[in-house]
Protein backbone atom coordinates (compact mmCIF):
# COMPACT_ATOMS: atom_id res chain seq x y z
CA UNK A 1 0.00 0.00 0.00
CA UNK A 2 1.54 3.49 -0.95
CA UNK A 3 1.21 7.21 0.63
CA UNK A 4 -2.53 8.28 0.14
CA UNK A 5 -2.96 10.05 -3.14
CA UNK A 6 -4.83 12.71 -1.32
CA UNK A 7 -2.32 13.10 1.28
CA UNK A 8 0.15 13.87 -1.43
CA UNK A 9 -2.54 16.47 -2.70
CA UNK A 10 -3.26 18.00 0.15
CA UNK A 11 0.96 18.40 0.86
CA UNK A 12 1.36 19.76 -2.51
CA UNK A 13 -1.63 22.08 -2.77
CA UNK A 14 -0.97 23.56 0.15
CA UNK A 15 2.88 24.10 -0.93
CA UNK A 16 4.00 22.11 2.13
CA UNK A 17 7.67 21.35 2.26
CA UNK A 18 8.04 17.63 3.73
CA UNK A 19 9.83 14.39 3.45
CA UNK A 20 9.32 11.07 3.08
CA UNK A 21 11.18 8.47 4.65
CA UNK A 22 11.08 4.42 3.89
CA UNK A 23 11.22 1.83 6.78
CA UNK A 24 11.06 -1.84 7.72
CA UNK A 25 7.79 -2.50 8.68
CA UNK A 26 6.69 -1.71 12.24
CA UNK A 27 3.47 -1.36 13.89
CA UNK A 28 3.81 0.99 17.26
CA UNK A 29 4.77 4.39 17.00
CA UNK A 30 7.85 3.81 19.31
CA UNK A 31 8.91 1.00 17.25
CA UNK A 32 8.73 2.74 13.78
CA UNK A 33 10.47 6.23 15.64
CA UNK A 34 13.21 3.15 16.02
CA UNK A 35 13.48 1.75 12.53
CA UNK A 36 13.40 5.34 11.14
CA UNK A 37 16.08 6.55 13.22
CA UNK A 38 13.50 9.45 14.39
CA UNK A 39 13.64 10.62 18.29
CA UNK A 40 10.71 9.50 20.07
CA UNK A 41 9.53 12.66 20.68
CA UNK A 42 9.15 13.94 17.30
CA UNK A 43 7.07 11.02 16.25
CA UNK A 44 3.49 11.27 15.94
CA UNK A 45 1.44 8.79 17.51
CA UNK A 46 -2.22 9.23 15.87
CA UNK A 47 -4.81 7.63 18.22
CA UNK A 48 -8.48 7.06 16.53
CA UNK A 49 -11.44 7.44 19.30
CA UNK A 50 -15.23 7.86 19.21
CA UNK A 51 -17.35 9.10 21.58
CA UNK A 52 -20.35 7.56 23.32
CA UNK A 53 -22.35 9.36 20.70
CA UNK A 54 -20.15 7.55 17.86
CA UNK A 55 -18.66 10.70 16.91
CA UNK A 56 -14.99 10.14 15.39
CA UNK A 57 -11.57 12.40 16.60
CA UNK A 58 -7.91 11.61 16.35
CA UNK A 59 -5.76 11.96 19.15
CA UNK A 60 -1.90 13.04 18.41
CA UNK A 61 0.80 12.72 21.02
CA UNK A 62 4.62 12.09 20.59
CA UNK A 63 5.65 8.41 20.47
CA UNK A 64 6.73 7.97 24.31
CA UNK A 65 3.37 9.10 25.93
CA UNK A 66 -0.43 8.07 26.49
CA UNK A 67 -3.66 9.75 25.95
CA UNK A 68 -5.00 11.16 29.38
CA UNK A 69 -8.35 10.28 28.02
CA UNK A 70 -9.88 12.21 30.96
CA UNK A 71 -7.98 15.61 29.62
CA UNK A 72 -8.69 14.77 26.10
CA UNK A 73 -12.62 14.63 26.65
CA UNK A 74 -12.32 17.77 28.71
CA UNK A 75 -10.05 19.60 25.67
CA UNK A 76 -12.41 17.76 22.79
CA UNK A 77 -15.87 17.73 24.75
CA UNK A 78 -16.38 13.91 23.70
CA UNK A 79 -17.65 12.32 26.07
CA UNK A 80 -16.81 8.66 27.43
CA UNK A 81 -14.17 7.86 25.02
CA UNK A 82 -13.37 4.51 23.49
CA UNK A 83 -10.72 3.36 21.34
CA UNK A 84 -12.07 2.48 17.73
CA UNK A 85 -11.92 -1.01 16.47
CA UNK A 86 -9.62 -2.45 13.80
CA UNK A 87 -12.94 -3.04 11.43
CA UNK A 88 -14.04 0.56 12.20
CA UNK A 89 -10.35 2.09 11.55
CA UNK A 90 -10.60 -0.27 8.40
CA UNK A 91 -14.22 1.62 7.37
CA UNK A 92 -13.46 4.73 8.25
CA UNK A 93 -10.24 5.05 6.96
CA UNK A 94 -9.74 2.75 3.55
CA UNK A 95 -7.10 4.23 2.13
CA UNK A 96 -4.53 3.27 5.27
CA UNK A 97 -3.15 0.34 6.97
CA UNK A 98 -5.53 0.48 10.38
CA UNK A 99 -3.36 2.99 12.60
CA UNK A 100 -1.41 4.34 10.11
CA UNK A 101 -4.13 7.46 9.64
CA UNK A 102 -2.00 11.26 8.84
CA UNK A 103 -3.41 13.27 11.25
CA UNK A 104 -5.37 16.17 8.79
CA UNK A 105 -9.03 16.61 9.25
CA UNK A 106 -9.58 18.06 5.59
CA UNK A 107 -8.79 14.20 4.50
CA UNK A 108 -11.11 12.10 6.54
CA UNK A 109 -13.53 14.60 8.33
CA UNK A 110 -12.56 13.69 11.51
CA UNK A 111 -11.07 16.38 13.96
CA UNK A 112 -7.60 16.18 15.00
CA UNK A 113 -6.27 16.89 18.51
CA UNK A 114 -2.79 17.72 18.89
CA UNK A 115 -1.14 17.35 22.16
CA UNK A 116 1.15 20.81 23.51
CA UNK A 117 4.19 18.68 24.00
CA UNK A 118 4.65 19.17 19.69
CA UNK A 119 5.41 23.22 20.38
CA UNK A 120 8.65 21.96 21.75
CA UNK A 121 10.51 20.34 18.51
CA UNK A 122 10.73 21.84 15.43
CA UNK A 123 9.90 18.61 13.59
CA UNK A 124 6.95 16.31 13.16
CA UNK A 125 6.89 12.80 11.63
CA UNK A 126 3.66 10.75 10.78
CA UNK A 127 2.73 7.14 9.56
CA UNK A 128 2.05 8.03 6.21
CA UNK A 129 -1.17 5.55 5.58
CA UNK A 130 1.74 2.58 5.75
CA UNK A 131 3.38 0.78 8.53
CA UNK A 132 6.65 1.57 6.14
CA UNK A 133 6.82 4.76 5.42
CA UNK A 134 6.90 8.24 7.41
CA UNK A 135 6.38 11.87 5.91
CA UNK A 136 8.59 14.51 8.18
CA UNK A 137 7.46 18.06 8.26
CA UNK A 138 8.28 21.11 10.08
CA UNK A 139 5.61 21.71 13.18
CA UNK A 140 4.77 25.00 11.67
CA UNK A 141 4.09 23.77 8.37
CA UNK A 142 2.15 21.16 9.66
CA UNK A 143 -0.29 22.98 12.02
CA UNK A 144 -0.90 25.65 9.31
CA UNK A 145 -1.64 22.66 7.23
CA UNK A 146 -3.69 20.63 9.61
CA UNK A 147 -5.07 22.97 11.67
CA UNK A 148 -5.63 20.48 14.64
CA UNK A 149 -6.65 21.64 18.08
CA UNK A 150 -4.46 22.00 20.85
CA UNK A 151 -4.24 20.95 24.43
CA UNK A 152 -3.07 19.18 27.47
CA UNK A 153 -3.96 15.35 27.24
CA UNK A 154 -0.73 13.06 27.20
CA UNK A 155 1.17 11.44 29.76
CA UNK A 156 4.59 10.31 30.15
CA UNK A 157 4.82 6.71 29.97
CA UNK A 158 5.46 5.53 33.90
CA UNK A 159 9.12 3.98 34.30
CA UNK A 160 7.61 0.63 35.89
CA UNK A 161 5.89 -0.57 32.69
Amino acid sequence: MAMPRKLEELLETRHVVYRTLRHEEAVTSQDVAHAAHVPGHKMAKVVALRDLRGRWLLAVVPAPYHIDLRALAAVSGHHELRLATEREITRRFPDCEPGAMPPFESLYRVPIFIDLTFADTREIFFENGTHRGLVGMRVQDYMRTAQPIVGRFARERSSDH
